[in-house]
């Protein structure tokens, strides 16, 4: 029973989300594999956490209308904690903003976590990009996690930042990179390497959706792979990599990355020490 004075938080939180596109990528997931989502009620259960966050941090006596900036940051930590022990340390918060104290807005990618069986969780992204039907595994962005330097991919986490307001998460860099790629692909077997600048992304080709299996560096890649440079205009656009597959590309003898770059600038010692810290060739 609500003791007098108590204040009801019945208020809705509101999640940014494509519910019909979240089911196509659901239903093609299940062509392939047996797949659910990570969460069955995702609205529900933010409400749940909602309510949590605000009882835990203005307590159940709060009165005032709005909230302040300092506790606004504790209630989206409190939400962010909860969400990443349930659904994994990817998991982020974005564009977050309380207008009242019953009214909070957000974007989260764990309406895009996906169960799947074989392959544990696959994150998708919601960028509309050729993101659109690439889905990485946990083993995909651990190994980016370890194979890349910060340094090299800093520019595309501050720009993240600035945008998200908040720190992004290594499954959001990678998507960041993959937005800003030069577009350039390599075909080995029945795979796909996209050209990340710092790296390649690997790629299960399944048709009509992708599977991230794995990040290598420039140096772990095969040397008999045939790369491609998309011929992009101005007013092209790409709304999957299933688009930039089949748009007219020309052949190039090796990819572009960003680490060859800068061994125009770096001192031949200082190049030696990067090779060596990133050189994983044994643990694919």
């Amino acid at each position: 029973m609500k003791k007098r004075g108590e204040r009801s938080f019945d208020g809705k939180s509101r999640i940014i989300r494509d519910k019909e596109e979240e089911q196509i990528y659901l239903s093609l997931l299940n062509h392939h594999f047996e797949a659910v989502t990570a969460e069955e009620y995702p609205d529900a259960i933010m409400n749940i956490i909602f309510r949590e966050a605000y009882e835990n941090v203005l307590g159940p006596f709060f009165r005032k209308k709005r909230v302040s900036r300092r506790k606004a940051l504790k209630i989206k930590e409190y939400i962010l904690k909860k969400l990443r022990g349930k659904y994994g340390r990817w998991i982020n918060l974005t564009n977050f903003k309380i207008k009242d104290v019953d009214r909070i807005i957000f974007m989260t990618n764990f309406n895009r976590v996906y169960n799947v069986k074989d392959h544990g969780k696959l994150y998708g992204s919601p960028s509309h990009t050729i993101c659109g039907n690439i889905f990485y595994t946990t083993h995909s962005i651990e190994r980016f996690e370890e194979r890349v330097p910060p340094f090299l991919y800093d520019p595309v986490t501050e720009a993240l930042r600035q945008c998200y307001k908040s720190a992004p998460t290594s499954a959001d860099i990678m998507v960041g990179l993959v937005v800003k790629s030069n577009k350039e692909f390599g075909v080995w077997k029945d795979f796909k390497y996209l050209n990340l600048n710092v790296g390649a992304l690997v790629l299960e080709d399944l048709g009509d959706l992708f599977i991230a299996k794995t990040f290598l560096t420039p140096n772990m890649l095969y040397e008999d792979m045939k790369w491609y440079r998309p011929v992009i205009k101005k007013d092209d656009t790409f709304y999957s990599f299933a688009d930039l597959l089949k748009h007219e590309s020309n052949r190039i003898e090796k990819p572009d990355f960003l680490i060859d770059r800068l061994a125009e600038y770096l001192d031949p010692e200082t190049m030696q020490i990067l090779q060596e810290e990133n050189d994983f060739s044994e643990t694919l």
